[in-house]
């Protein structure tokens, strides 16, 4: 009963509060130590009495002494100096104080005439042993825990300075968040005043062909904005992008300006994204999805722009819907994409047993989330940490090309890897004789922007057949006059049969296969890489190609 009184009588008199505050105290001291109570003056002119009490929850001392208090001070009150005296460097008062008891206390100051200057309550479970606890708003009742923290400094306490953790005059907080296609910011008055002429803009800075832009999502002007108070925006960004040209996000930058005692504070946060324009930056490369026992499926991006993106945030899903979200999410901030750079995200420790050479590699991250790739198709789909689509596809097993027989490890590759992901006809086998090309260039791959183009006809064709007995190979050079060169490969990267050999050709020409190997013996059924190779008579510039052929039965 007595704790719950003291605390009534507390909150009856806070209205009384004089120019000086209990600012922090010093309750349960280590060996050698000794309790003290700190004031401070938040105002400029000084304070001066002569004699005052101090009361506990359950005694008082009147001392006699003048207590002085100079504006914006302190002073500190105790009756033992024993290795406090040096830490002191504001005004102090030798004397006997009540006792601050260790579970829970009832302070106050009074002057001459008892009344009341000051009064806080404490609760030391609020506390530590050797620590201090500081008051966090001098002008807020100090009656419950979120106006007292223990003190952080290195001495743990803050004896005649500034509380370590206290709260400003004039303040503002900002609070965002980047996620599901939404910028978030809420902007806080976390000071003790309340503030005019506040003004708040949000814009995002991208880049195009090298030039800057500014995006505006949104400005306010705000006349007066009281203490504690409150403003919520959230704007969705895929809309605001939709239309926009652009190469790149560069940064989220928020501007923050208000009036503080006739003086303007600005501030400025800036949040750097570096996050491509979706569909064109980082692309789905290769994937495997249909794997026999011991090995693992895997997912390959690659970095088509010139720039190093980090990854940290980044979500996979495979068929996002209401009812099925499962995703690997990268939470490693020290996973990195190089410009033109390959990544992997697995999800088995298996993978390794069919890739060994990459274990260790840090351009792979592991997941250990259910995660798996349906055999009958799926989609893939690719987030970038604040909820942008980057990228996204969806699979069936017809996307297997060269009418080989057997796809288990066997992954699919893009021919073009800067073309769409979700175009089925960039898709095809991999004819690597390991299954897959993780973090290397695709084994059917041509660099896109190339003029070179080659067309198989009729493809698959079959030897042992009266309509289709032979490969036609028609081509059309990115020059006037070259030299071709043109070789078949089986899926073990052995040459099987050098179809022309350096020999001197117009732009467009035409060539064949009859499905013949070098001792004219028919090949067997199943998928062939054709390499075709051309130089520029008068540069000597090379363009290579390379296209899959399947033979038939």
């Amino acid at each position: 009963m007595l704790r719950v009184s003291s605390i009534i009588l507390l909150l009856a008199n806070y209205y009384c509060l004089g120019q000086i505050v209990i600012n922090e105290i010093f309750p349960a001291p280590e060996a050698n130590q000794t309790e003290w109570i700190e004031l401070y003056n938040p105002y400029d002119s000084n304070f001066i009495i002569d004699g005052f009490y101090i009361t506990n929850r359950n005694s008082s001392v009147y001392v006699p002494q003048k207590l002085v208090v100079n504006g914006k001070s302190f002073a500190v009150i105790c009756q033992d100096t024993t290795n406090l005296t040096n830490e002191v460097s504001c005004f102090l008062s030798q004397t006997k104080i009540p006792t601050l008891h260790n579970d829970y206390d009832v302070i106050t100051i009074r002057d001459g005439d008892s009344l009341l200057i000051d009064s806080i309550y404490y609760d030391f479970r609020w506390g530590e042993k050797g620590a201090s606890l500081e008051r966090y708003d001098w002008s807020e009742p100090a009656t419950d825990s979120h106006n007292w923290h223990i003190s952080g400094t290195q001495e743990r306490h803050s004896v005649c300075q500034q509380n370590n953790q206290t709260i400003k005059d004039a303040s503002i907080g900002l609070f965002y968040g980047l996620s599901d296609n939404l910028i978030v910011v809420d902007l806080l008055n976390s000071g003790r005043l309340p503030l005019t002429e506040v003004n708040i803009k949000c814009e995002l800075v991208a880049e195009e062909n090298g030039e800057e832009l500014q995006i505006l999502i949104f400005m306010e002007e705000i006349e007066a904005f009281p203490k504690e108070a409150n403003r919520h925006y959230e704007y969705n960004i895929a809309y605001l992008l939709e239309s926009l040209k652009y190469d790149f996000l560069r940064a989220l930058h928020i501007y923050v300006s208000f009036d503080s005692l006739g003086t303007l504070v600005e501030k400025d946060f800036v949040i750097e994204l570096n996050l491509p324009k979706p569909f064109s930056g980082l692309c789905i490369n290769e994937f495997m999805y249909d794997v026999e026992k011991g090995c693992g499926e895997f997912i390959e991006l690659f970095n088509n722009t010139n720039d190093t993106l980090n990854l940290y945030g980044w979500k996979i899903f495979n068929r996002p819907s209401e009812n099925r979200t499962t995703l690997v999410e990268i939470g490693d901030s020290s996973k990195i994409i190089l410009p033109k750079g390959y990544f992997l995200i697995i999800w088995d420790s298996a993978f390794f047993n069919c890739f060994e050479y990459l274990r260790g590699d840090s351009r792979i991250f592991y997941s250990e989330k259910s995660f798996g790739l349906k055999n009958g198709g799926d989609n893939i789909v690719v987030y970038d940490r604040i909820g942008i689509c980057q990228d996204s596809l969806t699979f069936l097993p017809t996307w297997h090309k060269g009418n080989i027989s057997n796809t288990k490890n066997r992954s699919l590759e893009k021919e073009i890897s800067t073309f769409i992901s979700s175009d089925s006809s960039n898709w095809f086998t991999c004819v690597d004789v390991r299954g897959g090309t993780p973090n290397e260039t695709n084994s059917v791959s041509i660099k896109g922007g190339e003029e070179i183009s080659v067309v198989v006809e009729p493809n698959p064709f079959s030897p042992n057949s009266v309509t289709k007995p032979k490969a036609k190979i028609r081509y059309v050079l990115p020059f006037k006059q070259a030299r071709i060169s043109g070789k078949v490969m089986d899926l073990n990267g052995t040459i099987v049969s050098e179809l022309i050999n350096n020999e001197l050709s117009p732009s467009i020409g035409e060539i064949e296969w009859d499905g013949l190997d070098f001792n004219n013996n028919k090949v067997s059924p199943g998928g062939y890489v054709l390499l075709f190779e051309s130089v520029d008579i008068v540069s000597n510039k090379v363009s290579r190609i390379k296209k899959v052929i399947a033979v038939g039965w």
